[in-house]
């Protein structure tokens, strides 16, 4: 017996087959889509604050007023997880404002790394900053805090470059550690934290790339293209 698959079928059938199989590939990408903004959003904020309360507690016996101040961004923090997190619940839609200044928000997340001695961290701006669009900012963002979060918990770096390039038609963000490296280092790999960086890369229709060898650091660089400003 020959013939296409599901020749015999009445249309109707076939109709509720395809809406079935979108209707299951829907629930997929959002379950996806949640998966990754809870990872990003309430696991790196707790990151974060794990990060900043072990700062400050390597410093509270020789220098308890920064020990202090690190504790009240860890205040800072956590309000503005339970802020994600709310927000997140609602309509997962952060503010267009705060999303558009992305040197503004590096700023605030390599503050309080910077006052631990044991890491130093260097933030280069190169061009004219200027204002993104709200899903480039909030997405760099995310990468940046990602590998920022992958240099000092696992590669245990003690340098850390950012350097972040506008051009009127692309932004590049570079970021460089002197780290243990990613190993094994292959395409794809390097858990969900990795995959999410691409795919937010990609999604911007942009590309990510990452070098990195152990003992040697690891250099994560993403090139996205903007609509141009001239």
């Amino acid at each position: 017996m020959t013939g296409d698959v599901g020749a015999g079928l009445h249309p109707s059938l076939l109709d509720s087959s395809v809406a079935r199989s979108e209707i299951e590939a829907a629930v997929l990408e959002e379950r996806t889509r949640i998966a990754r903004e809870i990872h990003d959003t309430l696991a790196q904020t707790f990151s974060g604050i794990l990060l900043e309360l072990g700062v400050a507690q390597r410093l509270h016996s020789t220098r308890p007023e920064d020990a202090w101040a690190i504790v009240d961004h860890v205040r800072e923090l956590a309000q503005n997880g339970l802020t994600e997190a709310r927000r997140s619940v609602w309509a997962l839609q952060p503010s267009a404002e705060q999303d558009s200044d992305l040197v503004g928000a590096l700023k605030r997340v390599v503050r309080p790394i910077s006052v631990d001695e044991s890491v130093q961290t260097e933030l280069q701006i190169h061009g004219t900053a200027r204002p993104l669009p709200a899903d480039v900012g909030r997405n760099l963002l995310r990468i940046a805090q990602e590998a920022l979060s992958n240099a000092l918990r696992h590669a245990r770096a003690q340098i850390i470059w950012i350097d972040v390039t506008y051009e009127p038609e692309r932004i590049l963000l570079r970021i460089q550690d002197d780290g243990r490296g990613i190993w094994p280092m292959h395409e794809g790999g390097g858990g969900f934290g990795l995959i999410s960086m691409r795919q937010r890369a990609e999604r911007l229709g942009g590309e990510m790339v990452i070098e990195s060898r152990p003992g040697r650091g690891t250099e994560i660089a993403v090139d996205v293209p903007l609509a141009s400003t001239e």
